[in-house]
């Protein structure tokens, strides 16, 4: 795992609070928004009570009515601020080029939500359940509910009813089959395969176009494996000059905002919250990473992120005149009928970047075809909360490099720990296999090294439990070796090919297969904690409680443990040159 201890200096935490006004004036001014405005003229405003888009496909205009919440708002269920910023989510859906059609099936979502549970005055589960249930006419797509829970906390605007429903769409829509409330990630050899990969192509290409091309999708990769950045946050909202060198300190400012109502606001949120920050420390590897795209990107002199459009376009065309490649510009993912103009880097750039360097790098180019799932732009973010857990990083302060203002939007997040045992096995293999060198002996090195008479008459040994070999240990004046027996060196078998066998089914059945039990329940334990876990409110910021701070640091360390243990029996089951099963 990567280092993560410098991503906090406390002593130099920042956090930047703008009002509503200025937040929304942001919005107001993004390239995406402007220019739909002024495709309808007249028709469309931000304030305006409806907003107008062209179906290319039906051939006439759709439209997005506001004037739906005007009852709630004279009702004082919801106020103007609040619609406010369900506008600027909107826009951030066209920022990130979400097609028109979920635009307004994603609105008509959120309203309805709002209208039958009065702006999420609801206290736990049971009572959305029932609401769901009573007004089933109504269509909620949970996506939509998430997104717009997700961009309050962002900005720490998120209740406690907003939380409750947050985590309730988390666990009974968006989780897996097996597990509600856990995020299905590919697998870990196909994860562990894309890095790969990725360093691969870098460390090996020469192509001047390739090389920027996917220039974009090496940073999202390198900068959100560490830092869990929500991939819209990465493609738009980083700014151009977003590094700083400060003494040998880099750091990257990543624009998180808190925004505070105004005075004459209904809603004002006065729950102590977690501080947003706008800067985190990175490695001088990342820093430079920055910087030598920054110079790629030099030429383009009106973005304002990171990430360079033209850029993008200069080396897309250049790719398909000369690979002869089909044209990869701009086509929605959601809606292809819809069609989006664009001169920024967006979500969907990235995605069409990342689907791309699977198909032509990955598949074409190293023909790698056993792949059985593709990452998601959104997969980074809960591999690095795994990493920032394991390391022992508070959840406080996991929350703040989150971006989220309080522990319980974050609930939904479990740490993946088979991802970190699988993926340090991958490593040891890949490099045992590069390298062509064992680091330590392996369990048929150990077995086969065993001298053909045993160090002492059996008579006086004690057969371990394993049933292959004896305990030659004095226990007068030898101390034991080793929690696993065969791994001691006062433990003696007659090295035989059956012995070995018997000796690799018994760590796999009796020792891995129940560690990785314990594994699971200790991380479910861990989810518990963290769902339960107190916080306390000092000076309007919030901190986790002491106990409950020490029990979650304790249980992060028995988690740490237990998966030590299965990598350490894991890599002496596996040989130099072995088809071993997790690289297929």
């Amino acid at each position: 795992m990567e280092n993560t201890s410098n991503l906090i200096d406390v002593a130099q935490m920042e956090e930047t609070i703008i009002d509503l006004e200025e937040f929304i004036n942001s919005y107001k001014e993004k390239e995406c928004f402007i220019t739909h405005m002024h495709d309808y003229g007249k028709f469309n405003n931000f304030d305006s009570n409806r907003w107008v888009f062209y179906d290319e496909l039906a051939q006439h205009n759709k439209y997005i009515e506001f004037s739906l919440f005007d009852d709630l708002i004279t009702d004082k269920i919801i106020s103007y601020e609040e619609l406010q910023l369900i506008k600027c989510l909107l826009i951030e859906y066209l920022d990130n080029g979400i097609g028109y059609k979920s635009i307004m099936r994603y609105y008509n979502s959120i309203y309805s939500l709002i209208e039958i549970s009065e702006n999420f005055r609801i206290r736990d589960d049971q009572e959305l359940s029932m609401i769901l249930k009573r007004d089933a006419k109504y269509l909620i797509y949970s996506i939509s509910i998430t997104d717009y829970i997700n961009f309050l906390d962002s900005i720490g605007w998120a209740e406690d009813g907003h939380l409750v429903a947050l985590n309730y769409f988390y666990e009974n829509y968006i989780g897996n089959k097996t597990d509600n409330s856990v995020k299905a990630l590919p697998k870990t050899v196909d994860i562990f395969k894309f890095g790969y990969y990725m360093d691969k192509f870098y460390n090996e290409e020469n192509d001047e176009i390739l090389i920027n091309l996917f220039f974009p999708l090496r940073l999202w990769w390198k900068i959100t494996n560490v830092i869990p950045m929500r991939p819209s946050e990465f493609t738009t909202k980083i700014k151009r000059n977003c590094i700083k060198d400060e003494g040998g300190n880099y750091l990257l400012y990543i624009n998180r905002v808190k925004v505070t109502s105004s005075e004459n606001s209904k809603v004002k949120n006065s729950r102590a919250s977690i501080p947003l920050l706008n800067r985190v420390g990175i490695s001088k590897d990342i820093y430079d990473l920055i910087q030598e795209y920054l110079n790629i990107t030099s030429s383009d002199e009106l973005t304002e992120t990171l990430l360079s459009y033209k850029t993008y376009k200069k080396y897309s065309n250049a790719f398909h005149q000369k690979f002869n490649s089909t044209s990869f510009d701009y086509v929605p993912l959601i809606e292809k009928s819809v069609k989006v103009y664009q001169e920024y880097f967006n979500l969907d750039t990235l995605n069409k970047l990342l689907e791309l360097f699977y198909s032509k790098i990955i598949k074409g180019k190293y023909g790698e075809d056993n792949i059985s799932g593709h990452l998601n732009l959104g997969d980074t973010r809960h591999l690095a909360f795994t990493t920032l857990m394991l390391q022992g990083i508070s959840p406080i302060e996991i929350a703040m490099l989150g971006g989220h203002t309080t522990l319980a939007a974050q609930n939904h997040y479990t740490y993946h720990a088979s991802y970190y045992v699988d993926s340090e096995i991958l490593k040891f293999i890949a490099n045992k296999n590069i390298h062509n060198e064992i680091s330590s002996k392996s369990l048929k090195d150990i077995i086969l090294g065993k001298p053909r008479n045993p160090y002492k008459d059996l008579s006086e040994c004690n057969m371990t439990d394993d049933g292959v070999g004896y305990c030659t240990a004095d226990f007068n004046k030898d101390v034991c070796g080793s929690n696993t027996c065969v791994l001691c060196s006062l433990w003696w078998c007659y090295p035989s090919n059956f012995n070995y066998v018997k000796m690799k089914d018994y760590i796999e059945t009796k020792s891995l297969i129940p560690l990785r039990e314990k594994l699971i329940k200790e991380e479910k334990f861990l989810t518990y904690l963290l769902k339960t876990a107190k916080v306390v409110n000092i000076d309007g910021l919030l901190e986790l409680d002491k106990d409950c701070d020490e029990n979650i640091q304790k249980q992060v360390t028995q988690i740490k443990s237990v998966a030590d243990e299965i990598i350490f029996l894991q890599k002496k089951l596996i040989e130099y040159g072995e088809n071993n099963d997790l690289l297929n």
